[in-house]
């Protein structure tokens, strides 16, 4: 009996550490398409309703964005508003540095997104647009690119979790 209850759980075990592992690249998929959906909305307040900057990001942040995109827009709004004194792009630099760690970002992903805040910060609104239009092609470009690093890589983890744990039991029975 103690011997079927280990082996069962040295199953589950595996497979949770595969599963586990498989999680940051369906996450990155997950925060890589919130931020998008932000970065549109973004670029509608500020063409469409010629919403300036700091407010726009509040409002994107409060309503529309999820995760990523809404710490990084909420901080750097509070930002521009005054709350910490530094300019649009330290600001926007330091949050989305800090967003590898909370949303999976990878260097690349990071990189498209700094980009994205030092042309953000002191354009036209056509200027602003431009640059929102740009990055998202970029980032939608690695959002493909995660989709597929998802459905090979993260799909490989927990096969091999599952396989790991399968081995594990045959070979203690």
């Amino acid at each position: 009996m103690l011997k079927i209850i280990l082996n069962t759980l040295i199953f589950i075990i595996c497979c949770a550490i595969g599963y586990f592992k498989a999680q940051d690249y369906q996450c990155r998929v997950t925060n890589l398409q919130s931020f998008l959906d932000g970065l549109k909305n973004l670029e509608d307040e500020i063409l469409y309703r010629k919403t300036p900057l700091p407010e726009a990001l509040a409002i994107v942040s409060a309503e529309k964005a999820n995760h990523g995109a809404k710490n990084l827009f909420s901080q750097v709004s509070m930002d521009l508003k005054g709350k910490n004194n530094c300019s649009f792009i330290e600001s926007w630099i330091k949050y989305s540095n800090e967003l590898g760690d909370s949303c999976s970002f990878t260097a690349e992903d990071i990189y498209a997104i700094n980009e994205l805040g030092k042309g953000l910060g002191g354009t036209d609104v056509y200027g602003q647009s431009a640059v929102i239009q740009r990055s998202y092609k970029q980032l939608e470009n690695q959002l493909k690119d995660a989709v597929q690093e998802n459905n090979t890589k993260g799909k490989m983890y927990k096969n091999l979790g599952i396989a790991i744990g399968l081995t594990l039991v045959i070979i203690l029975l």
